[in-house]
């Protein structure tokens, strides 16, 4: 691949052209083909800094210093933060043995597997307000009901995504709208304070996301059959066997706290209290999930303790396994996800990308559709997800009034295309948060996941083909 590369781009200077697209493809057959994302990941990234640096020794020096710079950066530094501190409060509600008791409640008003499927799928929309929550809470609590009921973990991930992070697009009182918002003021395409009125117009708009829902809702109830790898994935689960996160570690950890968790006795009140303190102080702070979640599990351990349901060491052993060790193949993942989604910004794939879409001249009616289709697929391949609103939002209103497309139309496929890739690609954080918190390996899910995903793209791509007609 090295050869191929160096046989195709310029001696020096900035590669540009097609060749553009060899490091995307590559990770992604690597990862498809042999389900290893790690090892996919570093050669990726090691092929883009010898198409940046032109030297087989300084694309080692680039991906160190990729690393440093990611590793530094406030955004990973956040999601470590918040992730350790979200999941050491977890994992003291699994040692308390209060998922327990919350599970027993679900499964005793859920007396089949469609019924409880039902009752996930529900549970789910409850924490739409936050990505990261929404998978550290409703994967642990839901995961136990699952089991029971022989519900594979590739079915499980699927509704937790298909759910509430996408509910969260499609109301204007979660992290995701209030983002979308400000980068619509922020950039003058709406005025200061109107940025959430233009957002409503664009709920509508947003095909995938209400297909997706939909979708996974018919799923749940019967209506759409399962197939592909995630009917193969509930025969085994049928026979209690699940899929395993890609963390050696992860299961031993995850079998040794359930162990402890048996042998306490404890109440759905001691369920509750932690999320209704984590939940409330983020709100409280503003949506600071940082200062929440922090808070919330001081006070949590206090709580817990005090009832005599956990001592100081139980809570020391929580947050070191729970928090700490138990996040550790989920960091690194997400670490080499950033790497490369930065690495191909700096090789300038997003921008050609973007020159592609600015110089077509095409039909004004196609024009929301060709938007939809590239940025899904560049979403599918680097999941920039928030970073793209950033990169496309300036350029789209202007790109939209030169064809004579409807710009609210473009803007709505722009933000379908970031849905399609938070759900579908197998690098999105909102694939290898759920993963790591269900204790399943990514590219099991993928691979269950995307059939689903495709069918509510080809059903998005013909309804703006036909909005961008009508509009």
């Amino acid at each position: 691949m090295f050869t191929l590369v160096w046989l195709y781009m310029p001696s020096e200077g900035p590669v540009t052209g097609p060749i553009l697209f060899v490091p995307v493809i590559f990770m992604l057959v690597f990862i498809f083909l042999t389900k290893r994302m790690i090892e996919g990941f570093i050669w990726a990234l090691l092929l883009i800094g010898f198409m940046i640096t032109h030297s087989l020794t300084d694309m080692f020096t680039h991906f160190i210093d990729g690393t440093y710079k990611i590793m530094s950066s406030e955004d990973y530094q956040w999601i470590i933060f918040v992730s350790t501190c979200a999941g050491s409060l977890i994992a003291l509600i699994k040692l308390s043995g209060s998922i327990q008791a919350f599970s027993q409640l679900v499964l005793k008003f859920s007396k089949s597997k469609r019924s409880s499927l039902i009752s996930i799928w529900l549970l789910n929309l409850l924490t739409f307000f936050d990505e990261y929550l929404h998978f550290m809470v409703m994967g642990p609590s839901t995961l136990p009901v699952a089991k029971e009921r022989k519900i594979s973990k590739e079915l499980l991930t699927y509704i937790m995504k298909s759910t509430g992070v996408a509910v969260g697009t499609l109301l204007p009182m979660s992290i995701w709208t209030f983002f979308i918002a400000k980068q619509f003021e922020s950039f003058g395409i709406a005025d200061m304070g109107d940025g959430i009125s233009l957002l409503m117009q664009l709920i509508p708009l947003n095909f995938f996301t209400w297909i997706s829902v939909l979708i996974s809702f018919l799923v749940v109830l019967g209506i759409i059959p399962i197939f592909g790898p995630m009917k193969k994935a509930e025969e085994l689960a049928e026979q209690g066997i699940y899929s395993q996160g890609g963390g050696d570690d992860t299961g031993d950890i995850e079998q040794e706290i359930s162990e402890k968790a048996k042998n306490k006795k404890s109440t759905l009140t001691n369920f509750f209290v932690p999320l209704i303190l984590l939940f409330g102080l983020i709100f409280y702070f503003d949506f600071d999930s940082a200062k929440g979640a922090i808070i919330a599990l001081m006070l949590t351990s206090i709580f817990y303790v005090a009832k005599d349901l956990l001592t100081p060491l139980d809570c020391q052993d929580a947050v070191i396994n729970g928090g700490i060790k138990d996040m550790v193949y989920m960091f690194v993942i997400i670490l080499l996800a950033l790497m490369f989604s930065a690495s191909l910004e700096t090789l300038g794939f997003v921008s050609y990308i973007i020159d592609l879409v600015d110089k077509s001249n095409v039909n004004p009616a196609i024009f929301p559709l060709l938007i939809f289709l590239i940025f899904s697929f560049t979403e599918f391949a680097v999941s920039l997800n928030w970073g793209l609103f950033v990169l496309v939002f300036p350029m789209v209103e202007p790109m939209a009034n030169s064809v004579g497309a409807s710009p609210v139309l473009c803007l709505a496929a722009v933000l379908s295309a970031v849905m399609f890739g938070t759900n579908a690609s197998p690098i999105s954080e909102s694939t290898i948060m759920p993963c790591s918190f269900t204790n399943t390996n990514p590219m099991d899910h993928t691979m269950a996941n995307l059939p689903y995903q495709l069918i509510a793209f080809v059903i998005s791509a013909m309804a703006f083909l036909i909005a961008g007609f009508v509009m």
